[in-house]
């Protein structure tokens, strides 16, 4: 069970303890004394398994046959797989199937959730007054979450956080009145990012503070950041993006329909323990990167059956490139981007979980992908050394041809892509093309060491009004590294250019583990900006 499913796994725990009239099958319940009348049974010593998996104790068992209620009382403690579950009492209602337990502490592999009360229904847990940290119980923890409650909907897959606040050192830091986020399918080791605020010191923005989310509006995805800066102006964007075609494939697994769960028991059980991923916690290819800037070979980020998505950004923001290399004020109203990509060569099929030999045999099938992008946008451009601004519309085409990352050793996967990219401005006869070719090669010593190359190479023609649009070089060197361990790690990257002989960009990255959180210090020279993150367990804020 993941961190994403644990709001299941506990309406497994809390609604799947047996009704002593009804006894599901499956079910061996133990028990040192039976007394009362049968309408009314009172057990003590009580010890019950459920399906080989579910286990649950408790000194005290009290039961109402007629109202089908019961409540454990004394050392109760549920357990399923990597999930356990300890309270003073819990009481069951068979006629509403709604599960109450109090005083609980819940534990999982990934977080503890200390709570007043946990109730769980059919499709809701709600938690209140609860502390949540990722440091096991008995340990104290240098951060944690206090909210005053917490509910997390599994038809929607949506969690929600209301009167959330953040406490470092017992010192709270941030008050969010809700927070909202989604309870996703498990798959791949993508790392979710929930933008909450960092603040920053920079030479360019003075102190500044960057926040951001996503919600959903008219059914589609919306994400938006704000930057408020003591120097500069403020800075934004608005983005969302929708697939808008997913190409089917069949395959010997498909051709064995797996039954829609029927009953509410199925319906928990099947969201309780959903396939696992392919690779186990730990592997090498599960790369957690510390750097803020993804890196160019990301696994579980490729669409492997390719598609079509239509991606909208309004924007205002500043940069820093280009072949002036100057502070540029670069607005997008808007800026909409059509992307395609098709496998001409067959996809294999991802393994069952818990086989990471048999991935990796996927991952050494080549995967030839033809990638096509048409861009319309509205730009104004300002340079900080200039009293004008640019203000034009441009239409950018691009294909090319892209693999799927290719795993060429045990750990090292390479990620060859070229592309030719042509634009054209209005009122301009003048367009600006380059074409590209990129190599990027990583190997991954563990999931917290390795070291990535890519190399970059372009010829250009043509001219751009605008000086974000042009390449920063025809000839480009990336560098990374990262090393460290469970307690420290320090991580790097560096753009060189090979046709001038210097360094265009680097940034660097710094995270000691503490108890329940790590805080992340990267510094970026091209915003000339140090930053404070944290990072909890697969989540990056």
């Amino acid at each position: 069970m993941t961190g994403n499913n644990w709001g299941a796994g506990l309406f497994l725990l809390l609604l799947t303890v047996p009704a002593f009239a009804q006894t599901p099958p499956s079910i061996d319940l133990q028990y040192q004394a039976l007394s009362g009348p049968l309408s009314k049974p009172h057990v003590e010593g009580v010890k019950l398994l459920y399906g080989g998996e579910l286990s649950l104790n408790s000194d005290v068992a009290d039961g109402d046959r007629l109202l089908n209620q019961y409540v454990l009382n004394g050392n109760v403690t549920a357990h399923e797989a990597d999930t356990t579950i300890k309270a003073s009492k819990i009481t069951l209602d068979g006629l509403t199937k709604r599960a109450l337990a109090e005083n609980a502490l819940l534990t999982q592999k990934v977080f503890t959730l200390r709570a007043k009360s946990i109730v769980g229904t059919a499709d809701l847990l709600t938690a209140s007054d609860a502390v949540i940290t990722t440091v096991p119980p008995g340990e104290s923890a240098d951060a944690n979450l206090r909210v005053q409650s917490v509910i997390l909907d599994s038809v929607h897959h949506r969690g929600t956080l209301k009167n959330v606040s953040l406490y470092v050192f017992r010192t709270r830091l941030l008050t969010l009145p809700r927070l909202t986020f989604h309870l996703g399918e498990k798959g791949g080791a993508a790392r979710h990012q929930a933008m909450l605020p960092v603040i920053g010191v920079s030479s360019r923005y003075g102190t500044y503070l960057t926040f951001g989310s996503s919600l959903g509006l008219a059914a589609s995805p919306i994400r938006y950041r704000l930057l408020l800066p003591t120097r500069q102006s403020v800075e934004g964007s608005l983005s969302s993006e929708q697939r808008l075609y997913s190409p089917r494939r069949s395959s010997r697994r498909a051709a064995d329909p797996v039954p829609a769960p029927e009953t509410l028991l199925d319906r928990i059980r099947a969201s309780a323990t959903a396939p696992t991923g392919p690779l186990p916690e730990g592997d090498p290819l599960l790369f957690h990167d510390f750097l803020p800037e993804a890196n160019p070979v990301r696994l579980f980020d490729e669409a492997s059956q390719g598609g079509v998505t239509l991606a909208e950004v309004v924007s205002v923001h500043l940069a820093a490139q280009g072949r002036k290399r100057d502070d540029l004020y670069v607005t997008r109203l808007p800026e909409l981007t059509l992307t395609g990509q098709f496998p001409l060569t067959p996809v294999p099929d991802t393994p069952a979980g818990g086989d990471p030999k048999e991935f990796r045999n996927t991952l050494r099938h080549l995967v030839v992908y033809a990638d096509a992008q048409q861009t319309y946008g509205s730009y104004r451009e300002q340079l900080s050394s200039t009293p004008y601004a640019i203000r034009e519309r441009r239409v950018r085409t691009q294909f090319g041809l892209s693999t799927r990352p290719l795993l060429v050793a045990s750990n090292t996967v390479i990620l060859p892509r070229i592309s030719v990219s042509t634009s054209s401005y209005s009122g301009s006869k003048t367009a600006y093309r380059y074409d590209q070719a990129s190599v990027a090669l990583n190997h991954y010593f563990s999931d917290l060491n390795a070291v990535g190359v890519q190399y970059l190479a372009s010829t250009t023609s043509g001219d751009s009004p605008f000086n974000f649009d042009v390449l920063d070089t025809t000839r480009e060197l990336d560098v990374r590294l990262q090393l460290g361990n469970r307690r420290l790690v320090a991580a790097g990257r560096v753009r060189y250019d090979l046709s001038r002989s210097g360094v265009i960009d680097y940034q660097v990255a710094l995270s000691p583990a503490l108890r329940g959180f790590s805080p992340v210090f990267s510094y970026n020279f091209r915003t000339r900006s140090l930053g404070l993150g944290i990072e909890v367990k697969g989540i990056t804020f």
